[in-house]
């Protein structure tokens, strides 16, 4: 079903071709320093860098998951495994962050007399791009199978998403068309929560302050209990690596304003 080796650097040769194209329109590019900003000139991250090494190249794509203003993928060619994943960036306030990485590998045990693929799912909570580094990519024995329940469909039930310590923080239903995985098309992927109706619905786990603004000083007077349960609307983290859930709580009137993240279950 794929042609490993030689499909890849041919691949990775196009993209090479391609990758300062695309970088101009998302701002950014690997160079062998790192990931620079190409009107600023900063650099974004210095642990992923531009190299002639042809068993695992990192380029930008056009491509949108979850809503992404763009993604970084990883191809990966090793002995016996094929892995491409997805890293989609979102940017705020001229950051850039990561949530969720989708990892695929191609070359899986065969399962009821076919070659199936497998998904793999990483949650980095909101991390700054800055600190990305690339073993946070080491998925071995994590990936879940997938099935063709639907002729050609490739569906994914149950992924766990995995947390950067390696456990389980929920989990995800995924499916992609057969013609599109083929073919690297992996911005078709849709995955929706086994949680759905209760995944944005936070208990919280102690008295907490609410905050006008994510910061310290910004502090109302105002505060949530414990067990009152908030919607998350947006989430970011200040300089000092305090991360803030901006929230919806409806009582008599709806409030919306900062929480700290910690005060959330």
């Amino acid at each position: 079903m794929f042609n490993k080796s030689k499909k890849l650097i041919g691949y990775m040769s196009i993209l090479l071709m391609v990758n300062t194209a695309i970088a101009k329109t998302i701002e950014l590019d690997i160079t062998e320093r790192g990931i620079i900003n190409t009107q600023t000139k900063q650099l974004i991250n210095n642990f992923i860098k531009k190299n002639d090494n042809v068993t695992s190249l990192y380029y930008f794509s056009n491509m949108s998951i979850d809503n992404s203003e763009f993604s970084i993928n990883k191809a990966t060619l090793l002995n016996s495994s094929q892995e491409e994943c997805v890293i989609p960036v979102f940017k705020k306030q001229n950051n850039f962050y990561i949530q969720r990485v989708y990892c695929f590998n191609h070359i899986v045990s065969i399962k009821a007399n076919k070659l199936l693929p497998t998904l793999y799912i990483g949650d980095f909570n909101n991390l700054n791009l800055r600190d990305f580094k690339p073993d946070f990519l080491f998925t071995t024995d994590k990936y879940n199978f997938g099935s063709e329940k639907i002729k050609n469909d490739l569906s994914f039930d149950n992924v766990p998403v995995h947390s950067m310590d390696g456990k389980s923080v929920t989990s995800l239903s995924c499916k992609i068309s057969r013609k599109a995985f083929n073919e690297g098309n992996y911005e078709k992927l849709q995955c929706i929560s086994n949680f759905e109706e209760s995944d944005n619905l936070k208990p919280l786990i102690n008295k907490s302050p609410l905050y006008k603004e994510p910061s310290e000083s910004s502090q109302s007077k105002m505060y949530l209990i414990a067990g009152d349960k908030v919607t998350l609307l947006d989430t970011k983290t200040d300089d000092a690596g305090q991360e803030w859930y901006y929230i919806s709580y409806q009582g008599k009137k709806e409030i919306k304003m900062w929480i700290k993240a910690e005060a959330v279950k």
